[in-house]
């Protein structure tokens, strides 16, 4: 026999102005609470690497500028071309460097941008190598 056996199972005695609450609703005023919503968020984001657009000498310059030149006067053959260009982070300061294959459509010298048929458009200034062994091996 338990010291409370007695009680246990009685109703309580009195009227209730309100309606007593569910279990499921008192079990969520016992649920963990997140004082910090989203920090965990904002340390990951903290943590991802950029890197910094390294600067170009000139002779790099040169050299991908002659690139761009055999690129404008072979564009209509169709070559599958790879930029390898930089990306600039939409959240924090740098970016990454990418590479992407594609054939050019266009070359907007007004924008300063390179159109490829998939869609997608590379910023001239952002590009740091071109390549394509049959294309670039005649000339440079």
């Amino acid at each position: 026999m338990n010291k409370y056996d007695d009680i246990i199972n009685v109703n309580y005695p009195f009227l209730l102005k309100h309606p007593r609450m569910s279990i499921t609703s008192r079990a969520g005023q016992f649920a963990p609470f997140a004082a910090l919503t989203g920090y965990s968020d904002v340390i990951r984001e903290e943590g991802r690497l950029t890197s910094s657009k390294l600067d170009m000498m000139e002779d790099e310059f040169v050299y991908l500028d002659r690139k761009l030149q055999i690129l404008r006067d072979n564009i209509d053959k169709k070559y599958t071309i790879t930029f390898n260009y930089f990306v600039k982070d939409n959240l924090k300061e740098g970016g990454k460097y990418i590479s992407i294959k594609g054939v050019v459509k266009k070359i907007d010298d007004y924008k300063g941008l390179i159109k490829l048929f998939s869609g997608e458009e590379i910023i001239i200034d952002n590009i740091i190598d071109i390549m394509n062994d049959e294309l670039f091996s005649d000339y440079v």
